[in-house]
């Protein structure tokens, strides 16, 4: 018998769930998972992990609850690790509470991890404290809604007589009864209320006013909406800090062949980033073994992948580090040389810029003809440095082949794609439909783009990633 895992995956982006939780993810067997998780979760969980949407709207449940709580009662029974994935906190009107003791019933070990509730989150990045010295003690959080949509039993006298900070979940079906209930029964017109829509989220939309005012508004507000009533509410603007954010409500999709961090500096602009794998590599066995090292004064490296591959190909020729002493080492980027720097050399050449031309133009004021080049690089990558180098004796070595794989993306559309290669031009080339701009990296870049219909690209100046994510908010802002 499996374990099941309760799992609070926070209010709003992936990144605002616990390590605890993301750790368990990682090695997941199986996942029940909710509508409001951030999907970007669903990426965490190993390739052969069952992922079951278990997910509930207003009137509509993929499942209802007590069949959630017979599937994961059976997927125990199958698997050793189960994952419960709840919005918020598990334990906050999650009914995390019916599903652990179905499992104690049952006899199924079980471990509950929180999360961080909207009732907090959402408030924090709307720039409202839920406390504050001077203002307040204490915060009350309901749940506006339930099994038969009626709020008739909460109790107004209480919550309008006191300071407490009033937050109201699931409540934008019934905001207008809230405001009335609380106005009725003594509440100063002119307390500050808000609704946060999608709380913490890339998309977050809030509205702020007062009790009176509001109840006669029409809100054009979607769920999940958190419903804030209270004298904290007034500080929002001095304690905002994220609604400002330039890059907000702004899709962004990366291809890479690899999961890296370079969106990072796009989601802290306030934008939803989508890193998805388009490829693999696959290294050459004994790319190496019919080359000489000694024919050669400096090896040229295009990736960080070539790097690896050739170091690794070094090995199976029975070489190491110790043939290289005589030769000069020249990188594309800044990328290709920390990974050399991971096997011991210090790259003689560095161009700053991952482009082709400049790299060329780099070797030609520091290499002369009669020197020997070994190009290392993927079989299928562009030609351009072998032509721009061709007065040059250039060995070319095919260290690594990239492979197309599929991939399947979370949104129906984007505001941008950021395009580092042709190779992930390609690979992307079906969703230029529901791609609004396509950020490129450089000429080669471009060509691509416009071989397979991109119709808006806007090309960066510079060959550099960072200048391309500099480009790309200054542009979406």
């Amino acid at each position: 018998m499996g374990k099941v895992y309760l799992i609070g995956a926070g209010c709003g982006g992936y990144d605002l769930m616990t390590q605890r939780g993301i750790d368990l993810l990682k090695k997941a067997d199986c996942v029940l998972y909710d509508r409001l998780i951030d999907p970007l979760l669903l990426q965490l969980v190993p390739a052969h992990c069952e992922c079951i949407n278990v997910g509930k709207e207003n009137h509509h449940h993929t499942m209802p609850q007590t069949k959630i709580e017979e599937t994961l009662i059976e997927k125990a029974s199958r698997y050793e690790r189960v994952i419960r994935l709840k919005g918020g906190d598990p334990y906050v009107f999650g009914r995390g509470g019916e599903e652990v003791l179905a499992l104690t019933k049952a006899n199924i070990d079980f471990e509950v991890v929180p999360g961080i509730s909207s009732s907090i989150a959402a408030l924090t990045y709307a720039g409202i404290p839920i406390t504050q010295r001077g203002i307040n003690r204490g915060f009350r959080v309901y749940s506006a809604h339930t099994k038969d949509d009626e709020i008739n039993d909460l109790d107004y006298r209480s919550m309008a007589c006191s300071s407490d900070t009033l937050v109201f979940l699931m409540g934008l079906k019934h905001k207008q009864e809230v405001f009335q209930g609380l106005l009725d029964h003594g509440k100063a017109k002119d307390t500050p209320i808000a609704l946060i829509s999608n709380g913490a989220r890339y998309n977050q939309k809030s509205i702020y006013s007062t009790l009176q005012e509001a109840l006669n508004q029409d809100f054009d507000m979607e769920s999940p909406c958190t419903i804030v009533v209270g004298d904290v509410v007034a500080l929002h603007e001095q304690m905002d800090f994220y609604t400002s954010k330039p890059l907000l409500h702004k899709r962004i999709l990366i291809p890479n062949l690899d999961h890296h961090l370079i969106g990072e500096d796009l989601r802290e602009a306030g934008a939803m980033v989508e890193e998805v794998q388009v490829g693999e590599i696959e290294e050459y066995k004994n790319a190496l073994a019919d080359i000489d090292i000694m024919d050669y004064s400096c090896i040229l490296f295009t990736s960080r992948h070539g790097v690896s591959s050739f170091f690794h190909s070094l090995m199976e020729k029975g070489c190491d580090t110790r043939c290289l002493s005589h030769i000069k080492f020249a990188c594309i980027g800044e990328k290709t040389a920390k990974e050399l720097r991971e096997f011991g050399i210090l790259s003689d050449i560095i161009c700053a810029q991952s482009d082709s031309w400049h790299m060329a133009e780099l070797l030609k004021q520091t290499i002369s003809k009669d020197e020997c080049i070994l190009l290392a690089k993927a079989d299928n990558d562009n030609t351009i440095l072998q032509e721009a180098l061709s007065d040059y004796d250039v060995h070319v070595v095919a260290m690594y082949h990239t492979i197309m794989k599929p991939f399947t993306t979370t949104y129906e559309h984007y505001d941008a794609m950021m395009a580092s290669s042709a190779f992930h031009v390609k690979a992307c080339k079906d969703l230029f439909a529901h791609i609004d701009t396509i950020f490129s990296i450089g000429p080669h870049t471009t060509k691509a783009c416009r071989k397979y219909g991109a119709k808006h690209i806007i090309e960066s100046k510079t060959a550099d990633k960072k200048a391309l994510l500099s480009l790309i908010k200054e542009e979406l802002k």
